[in-house]
């Protein structure tokens, strides 16, 4: 495990570059920090204070960073470290956003706001809205063969995960099973449960595709790892173990394992096969914060405090 020293005030989102090589990081003063994995060595290379960072995405050319806050996003040049535009956001807590696969559009979904917005990148006009099923936005991901995008959330009751074509702009379908979820005791019913059709009993946190686009995985607050088939929303395997919630997941690049992340540090490696876990590590660090895997899934990166974790699970 390496640790990365740098920001002054904790880090609240990171996220890696394309190529894996580079980790940038973000904190609650608006600093901005950029790792070259390779050496380990980092730079500040902005601040935006007086608002926190609480969102990043690389283009997929590893050229454009977008940065989140409350109710902006600016468009950065990593190379020359200067802002390209600024995008005013219709709606305030604005949390998640990723970069379409042609690098020219970027999707913003607010926790406020159940409606998926594209923009342009080149003019910063918002150029599409697209419905998000009465979804709270906790996690999304995107296809970088398909037009798919998955995302996952909270709903009126219980977690909710789904899959859009961003192309066509609609809803193709939910991911649900039928769960009991016990009624809250100061109802006076301490043993009464109701059965929903949702992905999760509680907030789905961490989303993600297999390279394939064949299948996705759900993580959630309830602490279960879900593994569903993309195309028909049928769920597959259920992974249990965490002890907290669970709020990174990746496919490994050859789609057979799957990573997780609990929000007690735990990362645990499943196979998908076999619907068993494979290998887990603790290193006892407690509770995490933005919990990230690199695109070859075996590299997970997280915020703890001021400080930058590293892990090559390979190693």
């Amino acid at each position: 495990m390496l640790e990365l020293q740098g920001h002054q005030a904790p880090i609240l989102t990171l996220t890696f570059g394309p190529d894996g090589q580079q980790l940038v990081s973000g904190d609650s003063a608006g600093i901005l920090w950029l790792w070259n994995l390779h050496t380990g060595q980092g730079e500040m290379v902005g601040a935006f204070q007086p608002l926190a960072i609480i969102s990043l995405a690389i283009s997929p050319e590893g050229h454009t960073l977008a940065i989140g806050q409350y109710h902006q996003i600016t468009l950065w040049d990593l190379g020359d470290h200067t802002a390209l535009s600024r995008l005013e956001c219709e709606h305030h807590g604005t949390y998640n956003m990723l970069f379409l696969p042609d690098g020219k559009h970027i999707l913003i979904c607010s926790y406020l706001n159940a409606t998926f917005d594209v923009y342009a990148v080149e003019t910063g006009q918002k150029v599409n809205a697209i419905p998000g099923a009465d979804l709270r936005v906790m996690a999304m991901a995107c296809s970088t063969k398909g037009p798919w995008l998955v995302a996952g959330g909270g709903a009126t009751r219980g977690g909710r995960l789904g899959v859009w074509d961003h192309q066509r702009g609609g809803l193709v379908r939910l991911c649900e099973q039928l769960l009991s979820i016990p009624v809250m005791e100061r109802y006076g019913w301490p043993n009464y449960t109701i059965p929903i059709q949702a992905a999760h009993a509680n907030t789905v946190l961490a989303v993600a595709l297999s390279p394939d686009d064949r299948l996705l995985v759900s993580g959630g607050r309830d602490g279960y790892v879900h593994v569903w088939e993309r195309c028909t929303g049928k769920l597959l395997h259920t992974f249990s173990g965490h002890k907290g919630a669970v709020v990174a997941a990746a496919f490994t690049l050859d789609g057979q394992r799957v990573l997780s992340a609990s929000s007690d540090g735990v990362i645990t490696l499943w196979e998908v096969a076999l619907g068993r876990a494979v290998q887990s590590w603790d290193w006892k660090l407690g509770r995490l914060h933005s919990v990230r895997f690199a695109a070859h899934g075996m590299t997970a990166a997280a915020g703890a405090g001021n400080t930058v974790l590293l892990w090559d699970m390979d190693n």
